[in-house]
């Protein structure tokens, strides 16, 4: 499976990486070989220090041999002037080192920060652009440019943007790279961003016969132009070599290849990137590799779209090869919602990759693939076909996919779909997919034979293969794609230890493939806890609406507890999390019983930027007892330890609303359960005929929440301490005559000496 001709490992690519930067920053630091470069300097300039640098970048750059270094500070830099040339760029040049992020006062170069002190190099000659690339008319060709040069022309810590390579067809390179425009060469270009950059190939950077070292570089927001077509961000022509590590590329956009494309030849390598929110209209949300091979491992695609292969297109060269990467919540409009591959005469290894919540319309949720492919730990959770094939698409008689220690769970569209093929599975798990664990697609002229040895499949399976088995993987959390296997699991020690390749020694958590002579089925290895039930959005956009619910696909709040989230927060790709705690989460905490289910919530919006409506169940024989009326709705409060109460009837007044909040309704029968748009409105709904309830609130925070009544209702200060003293008595003295909180302890309506009374005769700890 290794090909060390074309191939390059993790380990391997950061260290050429950090060779290659530690070679370029080791140039003598003499105050002779730096020239300084400050736009705000007066004019006139020498360059030979700070308090005299030049205020004009090309002059520096014209005066620079090979062994100097330019050293530019903070301020905005244009290739030509206000109406000058397109085609003047900044040049690159062999053995100079044009380095960006200065104050304009430091002495060493690990002195600078190019966060702190943004240098841009901008293509905006006229200084009149609008957003949506507006006013690009005007603006360079390309923002900096390197031709035949080697890796010690360095480009560090610059922001490079408002190029715009829109020319003529003739030349055709003023069409290419309207952030930076590679020929021949080897440049180390390191900590840019290249931001809102057009051109019709290669908005961003265009490559061609170059093989520069890119490391932890930011593309964003690049974009090819109308009738253009390929690399978003990166374009790579004609036999080239690149080196991109560390890398972020978000929210690109292309014809084909949102981020990157490749084409005509070469190889490039990619480790330790992160592809977000990228998106093509045709193949390639992510990257696009037409005719030109690629190794990407220890990457992550997140919310990437495209017509197909919404993360990655198409791994049409027999030197791809995929490992250690992770596909989240990416689409697809037709096929491959994460990854869409082509045809080829060779076994493609991807390894360690998991495909978790990705999205097509209509084949191939996960991944599709219409050649030969081995997958070796790979995790296949909770993604989506609109037709066929939830996980993987399987297409073509010629098929030769071989699945080894896979495990595919919750995928809607089946776990693998087929259609004229022939994959083989070996130690996999295929458990809780819908509607079926393999389904045949319905436009197959021949059946598939898909064969099975050594799996574990829901439902047993009857077709080619042997040694199978039919028995709950007890997954660790597989709500929360956590797909590990529980103890008692069937499957551990119950695989083909011969079927592991020999050069797979993990599994895809990086642990040992094999702990105890005999290996387990599925991607992971080994026995671990198993948690409680869990449900995730990954990527929850502004004014989207999200059910979250841990035990089933179906809303049913008498059921089950859930959370409807709306996202206010003006972000796309938020993430959002509820787990069912059925025990005892909080066994110290005081101040409330907990009735049913405690709901864990957790969200990357921040409080206030959203809107939850939280539901939570109970039946008869879990109030024990107690009127539903007298539920109130609580949180843990993680500064006490203690319950606190979150809504209860006698809420204080809203702003704009007139009477307490949390009026409670009670609906006997019938499913009219009174929700309003306050926040803290709050209800019981109870079925006296089914003997089962539930509470909802209207909140705007997370936390985690559970149902019950005060243990010690005169410890009404928030959150409660265990102890009834002087606080409690202010409170009920600051909520006089109001329906307000926990304040009216004895519950009668009102907040009056009574309640008083309550708290003098509880004074001290609670019982």
């Amino acid at each position: 499976m290794r090909r060390n001709d074309v191939r390059v490992s993790p380990c391997l690519t950061r260290a050429l990486a950090i060779v290659a930067i530690a070679s370029a920053v080791s140039a003598a630091h003499d105050r002779g070989a730096i020239i300084y470069v400050d736009a705000a300097a007066p004019p006139g300039g020498d360059g030979a220090s700070w308090p005299t640098a030049y205020d004009d970048l090309q002059e520096a750059l014209g005066q620079a041999s090979a062994g100097k270094e330019i050293w530019v500070a903070t301020g905005l830099y244009t290739p030509a002037p206000p109406g000058g040339d397109r085609d003047i760029s900044f040049q690159l040049k062999t053995g100079v080192a044009l380095y960006g992020g200065f104050a304009g006062d430091e002495q060493f170069l690990d002195q600078r920060d190019w966060i702190a002190n943004p240098t841009i190099l901008s293509g905006d000659l006229n200084g009149d652009d609008g957003p949506q690339f507006q006013n690009y008319g005007e603006n360079s060709y390309h923002v900096v440019v390197s031709g035949d040069v080697d890796s010690t022309a360095i480009l560090d810590g610059f922001i490079i943007t408002a190029g715009n390579a829109d020319g003529p067809e003739d030349p055709i390179d003023w069409r290419l790279g309207g952030g930076m425009f590679n020929e021949a060469g080897k440049p180390s270009v390191l900590h840019c961003r290249f931001v809102a950059n057009t051109a019709w190939y290669g908005a961003g950077m265009y490559n061609r016969s170059s093989s520069p070292l890119i490391s932890a570089c930011c593309f964003q927001h690049n974009c090819v132009v109308p009738g253009g077509y390929s690399g978003g961000a990166i374009r790579n022509n004609k036999e080239c070599y690149p080196l991109i590590v560390d890398c972020d590329f978000i929210a690109n956009f292309s014809d084909a290849g949102g981020a990157i494309a490749n084409a005509r030849g070469g190889h490039t390598v990619i480790d330790g990137c992160r592809f977000i929110g990228n998106s093509a209209v045709g193949p390639g949300g992510g990257i696009y590799l037409p005719s030109a091979s690629a190794s990407i491992s220890n990457c992550l695609f997140a919310c990437n779209s495209a017509l197909g292969g919404g993360g990655l297109s198409a791994l049409h060269h027999p030197d791809d090869a995929l490992e250690k990467c992770t596909f989240l919540a990416n689409r697809a409009e037709l096929i491959g919602g994460a990854v869409m591959g082509h045809g080829h005469k060779k076994m493609l290894p991807v390894t360690d990759c998991r495909f978790i919540a990705n999205e097509s319309e209509v084949w191939g949720g996960a991944f599709a693939q219409p050649g030969p492919m081995l997958l070796v730990n790979c995790e296949f959770s909770r993604n989506s076909a609109g037709e066929v094939g939830g996980g993987f698409y399987s297409i073509g008689y010629t098929t030769e996919e071989t699945f080894i220690n896979c495990t595919f769970s919750r995928n809607v569209g089946g776990g693998l779909g087929t259609y004229q093929s022939s994959p083989q599975l070996i130690n996999c798990v295929l458990w809780g997919n819908v509607p079926e664990q393999v389904v045949e697609d319905p436009d197959s002229q021949e059946p598939s034979q898909p064969s099975f040895f050594f799996c574990d499949v829901e439902g047993g399976w009857d077709g080619l293969g042997s040694d199978n088995i039919d028995a709950d993987p007890l997954f660790v959390q597989a709500g929360a794609d956590d797909l590990r296997l529980g103890f008692g699991s069937p499957c551990v020690n119950a695989g083909d230890t011969s079927a592991v390749p020999e050069d797979v020694v993990t599994d895809l958590a990086g642990n040992p493939r094999v702990l105890e002579e005999i290996v387990d089925m599925g991607a992971y290895e080994g026995e671990y806890e198993q948690l409680p039930p869990a449900a995730v959005e990954y990527d929850l956009d502004f004014g989207e609406v999200a059910y979250l619910i841990p035990e089933s696909a179906v809303f049913d709040p008498l059921e089950h507890p859930a959370v409807l989230l709306i996202n206010l927060s003006g972000v796309d790709d938020t993430t959002a999390k509820v787990t069912q705690l059925d025990e005892q989460v909080h066994p110290a905490a005081e101040g409330y019983s907990e009735v049913a289910a405690v709901l864990a919530a957790e969200s990357t919006m921040p409080e206030g930027e959203f809107v939850a409506i939280v539901y939570l169940a109970f039946d008869e024989d879990q109030l024990g007892g107690t009127d539903p009326l007298a539920l109130d709705l609580t949180y843990y409060d993680e500064g006490t330890g203690n319950w606190a109460l979150a809504v209860s009837a006698n809420a204080h007044d809203s702003v704009g609303y007139d009477g307490p909040i949390g009026d409670r309704i009670v609906v006997v029968g019938g499913d009219e359960w009174g929700l309003t748009g306050h926040y803290g409105d709050y209800g019981v709904f109870w079925d006296p005929d089914a003997k089962q309830g539930f509470v909802w609130a209207r909140l705007d925070y997370v936390a985690d929440f559970a149902v019950g009544t005060a243990l010690c209702p005169a410890d009404c200060a928030q959150p409660p301490d265990g102890e009834v003293r002087v606080e409690d008595l202010i409170f009920v003295l600051r909520s006089w005559e109001r329906q307000a909180g926990p304040f009216d302890v004895n519950g009668d309506g009102t907040v009056d000496v009574f309640d008083l009374v309550e708290v003098l005769n509880a004074w001290g700890a609670c019982p």
